[in-house]
């Protein structure tokens, strides 16, 4: 609105302008929609971001959901290679938020193992870059609240990955789980 109302006391007639404008088109935008702008060519430059904004979503949950489907799977066949272990403890009187609550640690424990690793192999990565000057003159830094924001939401889908078969596996009979017999 600043912008707009600045652009209408833009004099047209000014003795300077030898092409003849007679006109002067303001288009006021952020860097962001004027990204998006140039990229969907869509009139609005707000509807252009959402647009963006939408597929980027869309991508960011298919990579994020694919892995947490994978590990869904490798949490399945490690708690059902440990099925008679459930069985024991089931019959030594372990309820079925006891067995929920042992995956869930184990996931959280993997979980923070995992960012600890991550976040080391970044700073030697960001470190190596700036040391080596493979940037010029920029700088990388360690963005503490991404990572903060990442650590969350791998830490929600880590959950989510060992409660769903945990909580298969917990409705197990007990001779069922110990039929297995892998003691």
């Amino acid at each position: 609105r600043e912008i707009k109302n600045a652009a209408k006391n833009i004099p047209i007639d000014h003795p300077d302008n030898e092409y003849g404008f007679d006109t002067a088109i303001f288009k006021p935008m952020t860097y962001n929609e004027m990204f998006a702008q140039g990229m969907y060519y869509e009139e609005d430059a707000s509807k252009s971001l959402k647009i963006m904004s939408y597929i980027l979503i869309s991508l960011l949950l298919f990579f994020v959901i694919l892995p947490t489907l994978n590990l869904i799977n490798l949490n399945v066949s490690r708690i059902i290679e440990r099925s008679s272990e459930i069985g024991v403890r089931k019959a030594f009187g372990a309820h079925r938020g006891n067995i929920i609550y042992q995956f869930i640690i184990e996931n959280i424990v993997q979980t923070i193992i995992g960012a600890l690793i991550g976040l080391l192999l970044a700073t030697i990565l960001i470190n190596v870059i700036n040391d080596g000057g493979l940037m010029g003159d920029a700088k990388l830094i360690l963005n503490w609240k991404f990572f903060i924001y990442s650590f969350l939401v791998a830490l929600f889908f880590g959950i989510l990955s060992g409660f769903l078969p945990a909580y298969k596996m917990s409705k197990l009979q007990i001779v069922n789980a110990l039929k297995e017999n892998r003691l």
